[in-house]
């Protein structure tokens, strides 16, 4: 009985010396933390070490638990050389990931913290392309989930890479995506203020005539809004008119003397509606007006026929 027992408490003090050793290996004190870690998630004694390590997971496709290294050295390194190079990965990581959206934020930290970094205008490039790419996205998924306007956060972007670098290589190009970002939320005068900038800031860009040409386009959309019809047709018209002025030889003069055709058509129908109702109230002469608007300003619309053929009824009717 006794030597079961000796055999028993020897047995326990070998397990508990083995816990001891294997417990002992496991962890260890970090200056960096101030706390006890496991060495395998424990930062390393330099910046230069820690870069190394996540360096490895990177670029062994990891890029889960190299973000995680990345971070680490940020967080406990962040006055060291290596810090920007560490935070423009973790961005580089959620990108490899599938998460640009995160990847920008981080990017961006880049720029706010580490704004003399030799990464800097990397970051300002990934950032426009980000932004390019939720331009062609209809929706902006989270787990999973499409939830949000992808046009709505690549409003966000372009505007943070305007501000960051206007008069960088990408400073008009994002100018003129967030104007275009504005269009597909139907956000009309945004998208007009940031059109105008881009013609305004940067009219040696290659972007400053198309620029032009959008506000034209924007006040042909508005046209249709019954409301202030009018307004918008003739301010759509005049902008037109600039464009072609100021860009005889634009590509796309085709596409402005089109929609100077509709715009004049919606001009000579507007007139002979009004003609139309004069005679229905029994004032022919003030229909004649119109007629006679229709007939000198519009001959080619298709509303020019009519209006010459009911102008030959009145008068003789006058007569």
């Amino acid at each position: 009985m006794k030597k079961r027992k000796l055999l028993y408490i020897s047995a326990l003090i070998t397990i508990i010396m083995f816990m001891a050793s294997v417990s002992e290996a496991f962890w260890v004190w970090t200056p960096q933390t101030g706390k006890w870690l496991n060495p395998k998630y424990s930062v390393k004694d330099t910046p230069m070490l820690q870069l190394e390590w996540a360096m490895k997971y990177f670029k062994n496709g990891d890029f889960k638990r190299a973000r995680a290294e990345f971070e680490k050295l940020v967080k406990y390194f962040s006055d060291a050389t290596e810090a920007p190079e560490a935070q423009y990965h973790v961005g580089l990581c959620y990108e490899k990931t599938g998460n640009p959206y995160k990847a920008f934020q981080e990017y961006q930290k880049v720029v706010d913290i580490y704004p003399n970094s030799e990464y800097f205008d990397e970051v300002i490039k990934r950032e426009y392309e980000i932004g390019d790419r939720m331009l062609t996205e209809d929706k902006r998924k989270i787990a999973g989930l499409a939830l949000f306007s992808a046009a709505d956060t690549a409003v966000e972007v372009f505007k943070k890479v305007a501000e960051n670098a206007p008069y960088g290589a990408y400073g008009d190009k994002a100018q003129y995506k967030l104007a275009v970002a504005y269009t597909k939320m139907y956000e009309w005068e945004q998208a007009r203020d940031a059109f105008e900038k881009v013609i305004t800031d940067y009219p040696e860009s290659d972007l400053a005539d198309d620029a032009k040409l959008q506000l034209a386009v924007i006040s042909f959309k508005a046209s249709k809004n019954a409301s202030y019809e009018k307004e918008a047709t003739d301010e759509a018209l005049n902008e037109y008119d600039e464009f072609l002025k100021k860009y005889p030889e634009s590509s796309e003069r085709d596409k402005a003397e089109g929609a100077i055709g509709e715009l004049l058509e919606k001009k000579a129908e507007s007139s002979y509606k009004s003609a139309q109702f004069y005679e229905r109230i029994k004032k022919p002469r003030s229909a004649i007006i119109y007629y006679e608007d229709i007939a000198n300003n519009y001959p080619s619309s298709q509303w020019a026929d009519k209006a010459r053929a009911r102008l030959e009824i009145l008068k003789a009717w006058k007569d």
